[in-house]
């Protein structure tokens, strides 16, 4: 049976207050007698830019997994929007206004640019079967793709193939893929990894200026990136939340500094974590 995302992105509205944008209530993934989430309680609202920390291991692309439908929890519920999603697939969840990256890049490199972003537009209104020579007579989702394109510096690259980027460039497209959908929720695993610091410079001032009505849930090794960016940080560790606070309350939580950061050294700086 199709699933109407319209009705479903509908749902609650005109009922008061608006849902959180995302709930996760008591959720678990155990795989076989290994449990990677155990009894994860979060909520996000409209706007909030969070990031999620914690050492290599502790359930969070798990968790990530969770809330995009690529793994549904052993227990607990999803709600986007109001919207109960925890038996819904992944392919319904961009219709529900979620969009995501990975921790690497699944792009398509023998296409351009502009091909990879025209067809990401594709993918959210659930369009499986049409020809890439429309894109000449498709202006709404041509000018959307070259307008997210020249906001990442990627404009003059529009033509180019994907396999022809750097990896930065790439990063960048991966992340302007997810933008060109428009979505309410946008969960970005890792998108700093492997970034010159040029470049993280420019995904930082890229994640800064996100519409402000848009969700940020973050995984980000690299705290330079994460704390400039979140105004609210949670912690993940052996697949429980240990901490939930500001990115200033979390450079001080002795808890935090021990299990994620490590232990203080001589110099009284904390070395990150893997």
């Amino acid at each position: 049976m199709a699933i109407d995302t319209e009705t479903l992105r509908d749902h609650g509205a005109g009922s008061g207050t608006p849902p959180a944008v995302l709930e996760l209530d008591g959720v678990s993934v155990q795989f076989g007698g290994l449990v990677v989430v155990s009894a994860v309680g979060l909520e996000l609202g409209r706007g909030e830019r969070l990031a999620l920390l914690g050492p290599n291991g502790a359930g969070k692309t798990t968790m990530f997994n969770v809330i995009a439908g690529d793994v549904r929890p052993t227990r607990g519920r999803v709600r986007i929007r109001g919207v109960d999603c925890t038996e819904l697939p992944s392919r319904v969840r961009p219709g529900l206004g979620v969009a995501r990256t990975y921790q690497r890049t699944r792009l398509m490199a023998g296409l351009s640019v502009q091909d990879n972003l025209y067809l990401a537009q594709l993918g959210k209104s659930g369009v499986r079967h049409r020809s890439l020579v429309r894109r000449a007579i498709d202006g709404e989702r041509r000018d959307r793709a070259q307008a997210i394109a020249e906001r990442l510096a990627l404009g003059h690259e529009l033509g180019t193939a994907v396999g022809e980027l750097s990896h930065g460039q790439q990063r960048q497209l991966e992340i302007g893929m997810a933008l060109v959908t428009e979505p309410d929720l946008l969960l970005l695993d890792e998108p700093a990894s492997g970034l010159s610091r040029g470049e993280r410079e420019r995904l930082t001032e890229t994640l800064l200026e996100l519409p402000a009505d848009v969700t940020l849930l973050l995984i980000e090794h690299d705290m330079e990136v994460a704390m400039a960016v979140a105004d609210r940080v949670v912690v993940l560790a052996q697949g429980g939340l240990i901490f939930n606070g500001t990115p200033s309350e979390v450079r001080s939580d002795p808890l935090v500094q021990e299990i994620y950061l490590g232990r203080s050294g001589g110099d009284g700086r904390a070395t990150a974590g893997s």
